[in-house]
């Protein structure tokens, strides 16, 4: 009995092949694409994280904002009260007098004044003095009499300038102001007693000392005079000056009355700010679970700096209080959801986009959208809140619609909603507003199936505005505190924000679209269009050069676009890469076949080797026209894989039969590798296409009788020798798709190649054709 089956050559390579356990990581690791998308993960998560830490750090309030919900503390924290703490330094900024200085001016002129004036009575009497002079200054016999006594000589004497002297450093000290400055300090200080401070001249008895004035003679010199004719008489009496001339010294003080003070503004305001930095600092102390911000009730209550302010407080007391492992968690779960979404995003690039992984830049691209979205979106935040929706939605908005144009719509649908959340996390937005972006990026990528008309993304804008103002109705109905006046109001206005950010998503689209195809490599269907129009220069110069290769272009074109329009490829795509896959023969139209004519066949005197590298070297030839031309990259690969790496069998053939003929030359034997075109392959369902009807549209035209039966035939020939040939081996294209493309083709072709029904001929016209028969065959006969 046999328990072990013997070791056979054939089971050893077997198990040589198969590997080890464990092979399968180790070949990964070594895969260039594996470590690319490694490397992108890596950079999206440390750039994403940053990006999300600093749009998490702002918070998600703003001055003027509707409070609607209360917001309580988590934790025990003292806080500076910054409203006491203002107004207690407010009452003593205003508590401070105000800084009047003397006006020592007048009190100098006064002076001089009230010496000179016995001087001006001393040689008169009462009889000869004026009249209006007496009244004025209330002059009697006695008063007259009294003044004439403090004279010597011709001047006034010691005695009497002392006591000038010692009047008016009395009345310095009474408050009398101009009627502005009075009105203002009684205003200011209606509630309680007056308070001045008045700072003497340096040369007045009391200048050490400033005058703190508390009582209510702030005296206006526009008002009644009778106070200040009072005080003044209080203070001549209380100089001892005699008393028959105590009314005339009153009266001439009172003859240019003005005020005793002046008011210094830059010295008062520098004591009150003083006073104020001196008032100490109110602190409170916040229990846990104490109300910071209070909703309003029936009234909006809104968001005030202080309340911002203190809500800072609060979250830096909260982080200060978690211990560094609470930390640490915290900043690893944000590090760690920044990573599952692109970790997310590039094994749906992994799955079903194989081209971005092979291909850096595209990578590179998509990943710097996104990040360069999300800090646009960070940075937008900055806005004045009546501007949220529209800071939030442009970015996420405007990544979805390129990705739309630049690849497709399941891609962008995906990588927007992947991206919607992201910048709901990274803006701490509700879940609210993730619903409302999410409506915008599926109503959005719907509608960007193609972007054929120059309208097409302003009415994209238009119709996802629509549709997010309806969620944002929504969304805020079910979640907004309707009780609050003024809220239907503000929700209605985020709607139409809403709508006019998207609608200016759409603009942005739109203007920045020649940058889009440059950066992403792609064609949108309005620059396909305009490259479809044949009276451009590069199509002209085929349609002359080359006239037959034009006609082969325009069948070509009708064959690609019905094949893709059957598997939901881009038929335009298809059409325009036809019209320009044969553009390298413009530069020797004349050594082929469709635009020779009647012409000699060109490649009777060439060896089959040279024919091969004339008939070859229009694909370089066209890669070079089209380089020159700056047609897009899409287009290129049509002119570049529209043969791939297929075999010129005309001319290889004719080669071999060349050596049977002659197998004595030095000649080798012809081998397939030196006749095949040097590719690349397709590696596009649209390149396929063309590739295959490139060749179905030439060997039809060999067919003598082109029956419907005949030509699908000669259509299923070639597409299975194509797809034997491993011609189909890198574009992704199906069994299924290649006969669903059968069918369209052949459907085309017997459209083209439809057959009509022979008119009967009449007598008349037999005997004609009869005749100019019989002419043709004398004149040949002479000939």
């Amino acid at each position: 009995m046999v328990i072990l089956k013997p070791k056979t050559p054939r089971r050893r390579e077997v198990r040589r092949h198969m590997g080890r356990p464990g092979q399968w990581w180790i070949q990964q690791s070594r895969n260039r694409q594996v470590a690319y998308t490694l490397l992108f993960v890596l950079a999206f998560t440390l750039i994403g994280s940053a990006i999300a830490f600093m749009g998490r750090s702002q918070l998600p309030y703003r001055t003027g904002q509707t409070v609607t919900d209360p917001i309580l503390s988590r934790v025990r924290f003292e806080s500076i009260d910054t409203k006491s703490t203002q107004e207690n330094r407010k009452s003593a900024f205003e508590r401070e007098p105000a800084v009047y200085r003397t006006n020592v001016p007048y009190f100098m002129t006064l002076r001089q004044k009230l010496v000179e004036l016995v001087v001006e009575l001393a040689s008169t009497d009462i009889e000869h003095l004026a009249l209006d002079v007496r009244q004025k200054l209330k002059i009697d016999a006695a008063a007259l009499t009294a003044l004439q006594q403090y004279i010597e000589g011709d001047r006034p004497s010691t005695q009497w300038q002392q006591i000038v002297d010692s009047f008016v450093a009395d009345i310095m000290t009474v408050a009398v102001l101009d009627r502005e400055r009075a009105e203002a300090e009684g205003k200011n200080q209606a509630d309680r007693a007056w308070r001045i401070r008045i700072v003497l001249p340096v040369d007045h008895p009391d200048a050490q000392h400033e005058l703190l004035r508390t009582d209510k003679l702030l005296l206006n010199v526009a008002e009644d005079p009778l106070p200040i004719q009072a005080k003044l008489k209080y203070w001549a009496k209380h100089r001892k000056i005699p008393r028959p001339i105590q009314a005339t010294i009153v009266a001439t003080v009172m003859e240019d009355l003005q005020p005793f003070h002046l008011f210094d503004e830059e010295e008062t305001q520098r004591r009150r700010l003083a006073a104020s930095e001196q008032e100490p600092i109110v602190k409170r102390v916040f229990e846990p679970n104490t109300v910071l911000v209070n909703v309003g009730t029936g009234k909006a209550e809104k968001f005030s700096d202080l309340d911002i302010k203190l809500i800072e407080q609060e979250r830096n007391q909260y982080w200060k209080d978690l211990t560094t492992l609470n930390q640490l968690l915290l900043n690893v779960a944000t590090v760690g959801l920044v990573m599952l979404i692109a970790v997310g995003c590039w094994l749906y690039f992994w799955a079903y986009y194989p081209r971005i992984m092979a291909n850096a830049m595209r990578g590179t691209a998509i990943q710097g959208l996104l990040l360069g979205c999300q800090a646009a979106a960070v940075g937008l935040n900055h806005l004045p809140f009546e501007f949220a929706y529209a800071g939030a939605v442009f970015p996420t908005l405007t990544a979805s619609i390129i990705l739309a144009i630049a690849y497709d719509q399941r891609l962008a649908l995906t990588v927007g909603s992947l991206h919607a959340l992201l910048v709901t996390f990274t803006l701490n937005l509700p879940l609210g507003f993730g619903l409302v972006l999410l409506v915008g990026v599926v109503s959005s990528v719907s509608q960007l199936r193609q972007v054929r008309h120059r309208s097409t993304l302003v009415q994209v804008g238009l119709w996802t505005g629509i549709a997010m103002a309806i969620m944002v109705v929504l969304a805020g109905a079910s979640s907004r505190p309707m009780h609050i006046n003024g809220e239907i109001t503000r929700m209605l206005r985020d709607a139409l924000l809403a709508m006019a950010t998207c609608f200016v998503a759409g603009l942005f689209a739109q203007g920045i679209l020649p940058a889009i195809e440059s950066i992403f490599k792609v064609s949108t269907a309005m620059t396909l269009k305009d490259l479809n129009d044949s009276s451009l220069p590069l199509l002209r110069r085929l349609a002359e050069l080359a006239p037959g290769t034009y006609q082969h272009s325009l069948q070509l074109a009708d064959l690609g676009e019905s094949a893709a329009d059957a598997i939901g490829t881009d038929g335009l795509l298809c059409r325009v890469g036809a019209m320009y896959h044969d553009i390298g023969k413009v530069n020797k139209p004349m050594y082929f076949v469709e635009n020779q004519g009647a012409g000699p066949n060109r490649h009777d005197k060439l060896s089959p080797a040279m024919s091969v590298l004339v008939i070859v070297g229009h694909v370089k030839d066209g890669i070079e026209m089209a380089r020159e031309y700056r047609l897009p990259s899409a287009i290129r690969h049509f002119i570049e894989s529209h043969h791939g790496t297929t075999l010129v069998e005309y001319f290889y053939h004719e080669a071999r039969k060349q050596k049977e003929k002659n197998p004595d030359t030095d000649q080798p034997v012809p081998s397939e590798f030196e006749f095949r075109y040097p590719g690349p392959k397709p590696q596009t369902k649209e390149a396929a296409i063309i590739m295959l009807c490139d060749g179905i549209e030439s060997a039809a035209r060999t067919i003598a009788d082109p029956t419907p039966v005949r030509l699908e035939q000669l259509v299923h020939q070639m597409a299975t020798k194509r797809l034997m040939d491993g011609q189909f081996d890198e574009c992704h294209l199906t069994l299924k798709e290649l006969q669903q493309i059968e069918t369209a083709v052949t459907k085309t072709l017997c459209a083209i190649y439809h057959s009509r029904v022979a008119y009967p001929k009449t007598k008349s016209r037999e005997s004609q054709e009869d005749a100019s028969d019989n002419h043709q065959l004398e004149t040949k006969a002479v000939s």
